[in-house]
């Protein structure tokens, strides 16, 4: 992971795949209903797409930016802020 500590618990990862997902299914209906719709792609399917991807990526790798500025760390084991260990993401 390099220098960042991980700051997003199991439990937090766990719950950010299905709504990253979901918003990733959302976006895609929207944009299947309306394609050539400029105001929804703008409005509606990029900031529900990039929804997605920002909770998908930080389910992935355990970091969140935002959490990381407000000093929010919901990662309650030592496995997460060791920055070479790859333990925290493997389910027990």
């Amino acid at each position: 992971m390099g220098d960042r500590d991980r700051n997003v618990g199991r439990l937090d990862r766990i719950l950010r795949v299905p709504f990253g997902v979901a918003a990733a299914i959302v976006a895609s209906w929207v944009f299947i209903i309306h394609p050539f719709e400029l105001g929804i792609g703008v409005f509606v399917v990029l900031p529900v797409a990039l929804l997605a991807a920002i909770l998908l990526i930080s389910a992935i790798t355990g970091t969140c930016g935002i959490y990381g500025v407000f000093g929010i760390n919901t990662c309650g084991d030592e496995v997460c802020t060791e920055a070479d260990s790859n333990e925290a993401w493997v389910a027990e």
